[in-house]
Formats: C-alpha cells, structure tokens, sequence
C-alpha cells in the first residue's frame, strides 16, 4: 500500500471559511504547486488558487504552508512534511476572494498611489535610450529582484496597525529612486508618496528574512529615510 499524504486546504466560498481534507500517495520530489493541482485535477476542480509563470517569476502562487508563507511553484514538500500531514493557507495580510485566491485590489490602489514607474528625464529620447552604467545599474540591482509576492506583507508586523503600506511597495519606490534614468520630479513625487509611511517601519527584518527572492524592504526603508 503506498504511503499517503494528508491535505488540509483553508478554503473559502465567499461567505464561509472551513478546512477541508484531501488525501493523495505519496511522490517525492514534487512543489507544492504540482500537488495543489493534483487535488484540483483528481479530485476538487472547484479549488481556487492563483497560478500563472510557474517559475518563481510572478509571485502568484504565494501562500502559506505549515503556517510559513512560500512560493508554492518552486518549494518542494518533502521538507515540509509533518508525519505525513501539511496544511496549506493563504497568506493573511489580504482580504480572500475564494479559497486561495487573494483580492489584491487594495494593495494595487496603494501602489498606484505611489506612482512607482519610471518617467525618464526629457533628454533621454527613443533614439539616445534611458542607458546606464555598470555602476548605476548597481545601485538598482538590490530591488529589481522584487516579483512583488506579497508575502513580506503576510510577516510584517506593523500592517497589524495603521499608517503602513505593504512592504514590497517600499522596494518599488526606491527602485525608483535610486534609477538613475528616472527624472527628477519623479523621484520627488515618489518620496512624498511614501514619507507618511516611513517612521512607522519596526525594522525587525523579518520581511527580508521571508522573502524568497532575498530582497530587503527595510533596507528600502532605511535609505530612504536618510533622505527625507
């Protein structure tokens, strides 16, 4: 008899959250996602959950398993396991459209309002290009690794109260400003956007500790206080 796994599933119709159970034997050596869609295939089609690259590219799949949040497309099970039993949940710092599946809607309004894209300076046409040297290509490269997953917003203890903002916004915006394309007014704008936000930061670094991609949004917040 092959061994067997044990799912609990946080699910949620819209109304109701309960957990629901799904067994499945037991194959090493697959992510979370792979068995995820295994109980949606075999067994639940009505399961809801977030997926798109399936490369660790999009941060869609993100949620929570054994109650650490995770991107389920590239974390394997098998060090997962707890005799034989994982619970998987969504991350808790958005409100559920259903089952797994997040309402991001919130977060994205923030972002907008931050307006943390790059407007170029006025000089750099389509035909000179926005280029950049070695040198100030690294002063971006600690925050172009951000897939914006949102799970530092599921550890972050300061989103518990009010006057903060997921996060990963805070690694856009000093992407942003650090750019040495980006133009002037931009750069202003953007600082504004966030500064009622800085000073409530806990700096306990438990979202760099979290983030599967070793990015650091109180490093972000840091830096961007010195220059308030």
């Amino acid at each position: 008899m092959n061994k067997q796994i044990t799912f609990a599933v946080s699910r949620f119709d819209g109304e109701t959250s309960y957990i629901q159970t799904y067994q499945l034997d037991y194959q090493s050596g697959k992510t979370v996602l792979w068995w995820l869609n295994a109980i949606k295939e075999e067994q639940d089609p009505s399961l809801t959950l977030t997926v798109a690259c399936r490369a660790g590219l999009c941060g869609a799949c993100a949620l929570q398993v054994n109650g650490d949040p995770v991107l389920a497309c590239e974390t394997l099970l098998d060090p997962l396991l707890m005799q034989g039993q994982v619970k998987i949940e969504p991350l808790n710092a958005f409100p559920l459209v259903r089952d797994l599946m997040l309402d991001w809607r919130g977060a994205i309004a923030r972002m907008k309002s931050i307006h943390p894209w790059l407007e170029v300076e006025n000089d750099q046409t389509s035909s000179t290009g926005c280029v950049q040297t070695q040198m100030e290509y690294q002063e971006v490269k600690p925050y172009v690794a951000c897939i914006g997953c949102g799970i530092c917003a599921s550890v972050c203890p300061a989103l518990a109260g009010e006057g903060f903002i997921e996060p990963f916004l805070f690694v856009k915006a000093r992407r942003l400003i650090v750019d040495s394309r980006s133009s002037d007014r931009s750069r202003q704008a953007v600082l504004k956007a966030v500064r009622p936000y800085l000073q409530n930061c806990l700096h306990c670094g438990l979202c760099e500790e979290a983030c599967p991609k070793s990015v650091s949004p109180e490093k972000a917040v840091s830096s961007m206080v010195t220059d308030v």
